[in-house]
């Protein structure tokens, strides 16, 4: 490859955009701590807001082949509840805690109309649109009890229950061009390969732990435990 003008090293692309790519976040949380007599209570809250649009090049080259648009939006909001306490011999903590992500994104391959995989001169994209709802609701307590100076026996439990709400679908639709370059998703004028629906997907979990420990000195601590943990699953887009 010859750079066309000879003058260095720059080179023009068709996806040589300066707003081709940007992500923005924000986020605010809360925690709030009451002592009632001896039982410590905690609240903490939490919501996150994420948005994404990229393009990308797929190829590198001087020709103009494909590029890849991605756009999503996700949010997130979490509760905690707990409670904790204490005694000569015993520690221990239970709580509730809640969590919902909203996701929706779009993104898909697609050439320019002077593109090498231009079909008949016109450009397309097909932009992949998937919808994810999630939801977990969770009770957990854990105790942690001194049999002795040196003895130690812990066992916790915790309980979720996961929803899932997911619909995806791929489309075939005219690129929508403005100075020769893509500018949004336009789905007027395609037609859809299919949708998939898959409705309140649900599931309850278990996780539970038992450990004994055994503290030899200040030092060293040996100890034994048994851990059962669990991850809710999802779906790809």
């Amino acid at each position: 490859y010859t750079d066309p003008d000879r003058t260095g090293l720059n080179t023009s692309s068709d996806y040589a955009f300066d707003d081709g790519g940007k992500a923005r976040t924000w986020s605010a949380s809360s925690k709030l701590t009451v002592d009632l007599d001896g039982v410590n209570l905690t609240w903490i809250s939490d919501y996150k807001d994420f948005t994404k649009d990229f393009l990308l090049d797929l190829t590198g080259d001087p020709a103009n082949s494909w590029f890849w648009i991605g756009e999503s939006e996700e949010t997130t909001l979490s509760q905690e509840l707990r409670f904790d306490g204490a005694t000569d011999t015993l520690d221990w903590v239970a709580g509730l805690y809640y969590l919902k992500i909203d996701n929706q994104s779009v993104h898909g391959l697609g050439a320019l109309p002077n593109s090498s995989f231009a079909v008949n001169g016109e450009g397309y994209d097909i932009p992949r649109i998937a919808d994810l709802q999630s939801e977990s609701y969770s009770a957990f307590g854990q105790v942690e009890h001194q049999l002795s100076d040196t003895l130690t026996v812990i066992g916790g439990l915790r309980v979720s229950r996961e929803l899932k709400d997911y619909n995806f679908e791929t489309i075939f639709v005219p690129t929508t061009i403005e100075n020769n370059r893509p500018k949004k998703w336009d789905y007027a004028g395609g037609f859809s390969y299919g949708t998939y629906e898959n409705d309140d997907d649900s599931d309850t979990l278990w996780n539970w732990k038992a450990q004994l420990n055994w503290r030899l000195s200040s030092d060293f601590l040996v100890y034994a435990g048994v851990t059962q943990g669990s991850k809710a699953g999802s779906f790809n887009s």
